[in-house]
Formats: structure tokens, sequence, C-alpha cells
């Protein structure tokens, strides 16, 4: 069988996962139409490339379950990019933008073939394929369910592979916040109408909505401006020679205090929750002659000047930093410290941390079917950030060390009890 049809099987397989949750080696046989030696060979194929999936048997029967990395997360899944791809994605795009009959689509597009290329055809899309390959392409889109057909006999995209994007103004969005926000609580489905105009409201809101959009996306939630200030201070630090050379680093402390530091970086580190770039690397002194100090982490929205020095740096992304970076469990050089962890396997529990220790390169975990638990090992950089990241698992957290991240969730907890124990009228 050629590569191509394997891939193909392969994503047939993922979509198969994602939208029936569980197949037994019978589906997949019937799904791929193969034989019973290929459907293990594919899921072979499937472990190979970073796929998670679980087994179970019943009845004698084995059944798999894919694991997502994420529950809250689309999935994710690749294929080589082809021609052939790259035409489908093409007519997905043309049916968003207008649904049409077979006939009326293909008449947008210039095909090979015809013989008349007058100016009538100056305005239609080129398409490399002849009349015969776009109806056979047309028919493998309907057969995908990439494409379907509405009660008007006209065509539309579906969504299952790319996603559909919806266009609209501001003008829009700020007439239909104005209506929505005006419905009465007895309306029917009042709450969902509610959640939806939190999200306008955050697109209403946004200072710089004119910038960040454009007719093929809309971006909201985030604070659009860090995308700017990021720009400038990565500008501002690929104007030195960092990588190559020591630095020289003026910058205002917590306190308020400008200092000025000889650094050495190690590596450059964007943390997403914090929203906000870094320096990790090690100060150094001239005197009396040039001595390191101790590693250290730079905020760049604190940084006013670099300045570049004749020291050579020869530890830019060197394995000492990269292995304390994948230590950190946010942005932070405490001591490393072993972390050993219980969860009752609740809800998502098991989701969430398959994703969790798939980000951190030194974790581990182990199952312990009869006490329905699993224990998560790891050595982790910030306690407080790991902390806060296990209360949200509420009473199915259970620490077994180091005793200071015990002491940490039993302070939160303590702390709250107070706060509901405290007489508001005194």
């Amino acid at each position: 069988m050629g590569s191509k049809k394997v891939e193909e099987k392969l994503q047939t397989l993922i979509h198969a996962f994602y939208e029936q949750k569980e197949l037994s080696a019978k589906d997949i046989q019937n799904l791929l139409v193969c034989n019973r030696a290929s459907t293990y060979n594919y899921i072979e194929r499937l472990k190979e490339r970073g796929f998670e999936l679980e087994s179970t048997t019943r009845n004698k029967t084995a059944y798999y379950t894919l694991i997502s990395e994420d529950p809250s997360a689309p999935p994710v899944y690749y294929l080589p990019i082809s021609k052939e791809i790259l035409r489908k994605y093409n007519v997905i795009q043309n049916l968003q933008r207008k649904h049409d009959t077979a006939k009326l689509l293909k008449d947008r597009y210039f095909l090979p073939g015809n013989n008349s290329k007058t100016d009538d055809n100056c305005d239609k899309l080129p398409m490399d394929i002849t009349k015969t390959a776009f109806d056979n392409l047309w028919n493998a889109l309907i057969q995908e369910k990439e494409i379907a057909i509405t009660s008007d006999g006209t065509y539309h995209a579906t969504g299952r592979s790319v996603p559909i994007l919806h266009h609209f103004s501001k003008e829009t969005v700020s007439k239909l916040l104005e209506q929505v926000k005006l419905l009465p609580a007895a309306s029917p489905y009042h709450s969902q109408l509610n959640s939806i105009a939190h999200k306008l409201e955050i697109i209403k809101l946004s200072d710089n909505l004119g910038s960040v959009s454009s007719p093929n996306y809309l971006t909201y939630g985030k604070q659009h401006e860090m995308l700017e200030e990021i720009n400038q201070w990565m500008k501002k630090l690929s104007d030195s020679s960092y990588a190559e050379k020591l630095i020289r680093i003026t910058y205002k402390t917590k306190a308020g205090q400008m200092l000025t530091i000889l650094f050495q970086t190690g590596l450059v580190i964007y943390s997403v929750e914090k929203a906000k770039l870094y320096l990790l690397g090690k100060e150094y002194t001239e005197e009396p002659a040039l001595t390191e100090k101790y590693n250290s982490i730079i905020d760049m929205s604190r940084i006013s000047t670099i300045e570049n020095t004749d020291f050579p740096n020869d530890s830019y992304r060197s394995t000492t930093y990269q292995h304390i970076f994948s230590e950190m469990f946010s942005i932070s050089l405490e001591e490393p410290l072993m972390v050993k962890v219980r969860f009752d396997l609740e809800a998502n529990v098991k989701r969430k941390i398959h994703y969790l220790k798939q980000h951190r390169s030194g974790a581990s975990i182990t199952y312990f079917p009869e006490e329905n638990q699993l224990e998560y090992q790891d050595t982790i950089r910030g306690l407080g950030d790991f902390a806060n990241y296990l209360r949200q698992f509420g009473r199915s957290v259970h620490v077994i060390e180091p005793a200071s991240l015990k002491d940490k969730m039993n302070f939160s907890i303590d702390r709250t009890l107070s706060r509901y124990e405290e007489d508001e009228y005194e």
C-alpha cells in the first residue's frame, strides 16, 4: 500500500476516535477495510507518532480509546501537505464565502482544458486540474463529510477538518451586544445568550480591535498591546550580541531601584500565563576580574538599555540552562524539589495529569488501581505556582511530599476556612 493511502487511513482513524471516543478492533477493521493484522499495524503507527492509546478488554473484545492531551482543547493531528489537500482547502474556503451548487462553484474556477481563455475568465480562480479531476475532488469531499448539501440544493462546508470562519465588523458586534443585553431574564436560552453577551463585551472593549482584526480573523480576550510590546523587546534584544557575548543590562528592580549588571544569556523564555518575556542566565562581576556570581531571571519589560561587551558567551542554549528550564513549573529559580502527589481518578483528573506529564520531561505517573488513584512524581522549581495548579483538583489531590508543599496547601485551606469563620458584623 502506498504511503499516501496509509496517511489517509490514519487520518480517517484519528477522526473516528475523536468522534466516537472508543473503537473496537472490529470497528477499526470495518472502518479501514483491512484485515486484523493491518488493524494492529495502524494502532502501532499511531503510537509511534506520539498518540497515546488505552486498551481494555470486555467480553473477549479489545476496545481502544485515544487519550487527548487536554479535554478542553480541539483535536490536533498532522498530515503531510499535498497538492490534493491544498485543492480541497481551496474549495472549502470558496464554499465558506458563499453556499452554491457543484456546477456553479465549478464555474468560479478556471480549469485547464477550457479552450477559450478570454477576458471572461480573468476573475476566475485558477485550479490546476481538469474538469473530470475536479468532479473526483468534489465527490471525495462529500464522502469525507467535509461538505454537505442543504435543503435548498446548495452545498456548505461542515467544519469537520477546516474551521468555519465567521466575518463580522465592530459595528455588527456592538449592535448584537445591545440586542442581547436587552433580553429579559425569562427569555428562552437566557443563560446561554448572557454568556455570549460577556464574550461580545470583551470584543467591544478591546482597545486595539482595529489593529488586530482583518477580513480573515478576529482576536479577543488577551491584552493585544502585549504583542506589540513583545515585538519591541525582541527588537531591542536582537540588536545586541546576546547569544555570542555577555551583555550589560540596566533595569528597574521591583523595589524601583535602577541596576546595571553584566549578564550571560542562557535562554530567552516567553511565559504564556504571565504574557511576559524573560532572560534566563547568570550575572557576572568585572572586579577585580571577570567572575560569575549566580543564576538570575530578568523580566524584559523592566530593561531600559542593553549594551554589547567583548566577553564571550559560551553558554547560550546550553544543556545546563535547558535543564533548569525543564524543572521550572512557571518562572522560578528556587531550588528544585522532588514532589510526589496522588490524585483520585475522578472526572477529568487522568486526562489533565497526562497533559501535564507530556509537558514535563522529568515527570512520571504510577497507577494504583485498587485505590483508584494515580501518583505523579516530578522535580520542580517554583512550589508556589505548582500549589496554585494543584488547588484546581480540590479534595481529589493528596500531597505526599515534600512537607513544604503540604504546608502551602494546608495554609491555603486554613486561610479559606478562617474567612468563613469571620463575623462580618463585628
